[in-house]
């Protein structure tokens, strides 16, 4: 049926950037699953959440899909690169543009929006951001935590091929970094650095955006992110009240796996 294939679908879309074929059954399976659904006067709004990782993202996308109306996912596939490939970027603007003909509300947080955010708001002059910035050794120490230690242990941030640290299909949606010499030969200290370089240069060139974007993007620190100042804002960005569950995935990232935060 048309939800089992969607599922199957939307992995195979994971894996990679998504062929036109895959592209093509995936979004023609998604309108049978949208047909019974009653197509809005006007179109919902988009809203997209981005930070490093280990920021509080999936508690945010659980939060936001509490509300009436609300479709929101966390890092809903296909995953996009550092460097975008404009099938990656293409799929998900088609994907919000449909979803939000039958959604009063459309959401989707990940790491990866932070180079197409631009091209977001140019495509979607209305949707609005959320910048998530946790403090710089909080969230380094929680990525060393659930990415293991010592060598074969993953390190999205090491160039490929480098002979110290296990690669995977995540590897290309963040920066990867050179072995200097001056780095330790602890693979784990080696790590922390390349962490602490990206957690910082992205949240540098947030807030930088956030310089260009104006009012459509608004960060919030993780810490504060319960706090009722903070929740105003982001209740004002969503456009209803909005309150924080329980922290998810804290000391682990199976809460993003759920089935309930893809569509």
């Amino acid at each position: 049926g048309p939800r089992e294939r969607g599922e199957v679908l939307l992995k195979s879309t994971s894996r990679w950037c998504p062929i036109k074929k895959l592209a093509d059954a995936y979004f023609e399976n998604l309108g049978q699953l949208l047909h019974s659904q009653k197509k809005l006067k006007r179109p919902g709004r988009v809203v997209l959440a981005t930070g490093t990782g280990r920021c509080g993202s999936t508690t945010l996308a659980a939060a936001v899909a509490r509300l009436d109306g609300a479709c929101a996912t966390h890092e809903n596939p296909p995953p996009i690169f550092w460097e975008p490939h404009e099938a990656q970027v293409r799929f998900h603007m088609d994907r919000f543009r449909l979803l939000a003909d039958y959604f009063p509300l459309v959401f989707d947080g990940a790491h990866w929006w932070i180079h197409v955010l631009e091209r977001f708001t140019t495509e979607f002059p209305e949707g609005r951001i959320i910048g998530l910035v946790r403090d710089t050794r909080a969230c380094v120490r929680s990525f060393l935590r659930i990415k293991g230690q010592g060598i074969g242990s993953v390190n999205h941030w090491g160039m490929p091929d480098n002979g110290l640290w296990a690669s995977t299909l995540w590897d290309p949606v963040y920066p990867s970094y050179q072995l200097t010499p001056d780095m330790p030969s602890d693979p784990d200290a080696s790590k922390a650095l390349m962490l602490e370089r990206y957690v910082s240069e992205f949240n540098v060139q947030l807030k930088q955006l956030a310089g260009t974007l104006g009012e459509r993007l608004v960060i919030v620190r993780t810490e504060e992110m319960s706090a009722p100042s903070s929740l105003e804002r982001l209740s004002d960005v969503v456009g209803r009240p909005l309150t924080i569950p329980a922290s998810l995935n804290v000391g682990t990232a199976s809460d993003s796996e759920k089935r309930e935060m893809r569509f």
